[in-house]
């Protein structure tokens, strides 16, 4: 079946093992000028997605692993009531098909009940709209992070 026209599965993945097909996503984006995906590695490894709050979500078409993001703690900063949306990306032929919009909600979802405050940074204009739909409001003067939101105000909630 043709990508482009098979159905989005969206899921949290909870397997010890990486999904089938990360390799090849993480390499896309780094081929698209994403240098943070150098840090998902060691932060799976580390258990950064496997506590209260926290998941790697990752979505499927077509049999293929088509995107990925994460909610967890925010390992910048100290404060244990703060999640971030880290290591979203969605392989450049899937965009513009509501997945990253699917993946968001699935974050937020996740973070309900376990974050007071969220943060996340993207340097792209599309992906700052997306999370602005969603209540995320620029953040000026906050340290690695473009974007906060606190928990009770989200505009949209999944």
């Amino acid at each position: 079946m043709d990508q482009s026209s098979s159905p989005i599965e969206i899921v949290r993945w909870g397997d010890p093992d990486l999904p089938p097909g990360l390799d090849a996503l993480l390499q896309e984006a780094v081929e698209t000028d994403h240098e943070w995906v150098a840090d998902f590695r060691p932060a799976w490894e580390a258990g950064a997605f496997a506590g209260d709050g926290e998941a790697l979500f990752v979505a499927f078409g077509g049999g293929a692993l088509l995107a990925m993001a994460t909610i967890s703690a925010d390992p910048f900063v100290e404060d244990k009531a703060t999640g971030r949306l880290r290591f979203i990306y969605v392989r450049v032929a899937a965009r513009r098909r509501g997945i990253a919009e699917g993946l968001v909600a699935a974050c937020l979802g996740r973070a309900r009940g376990t974050w007071r405050r969220l943060r996340l940074h993207t340097d792209n204009p599309v992906a700052a709209q997306l999370y602005e739909r969603y209540g995320f409001r620029p953040a000026a003067g906050e340290w690695r992070a473009t974007h906060i939101a606190d928990i009770a105000p989200l505009a949209r909630w999944p």
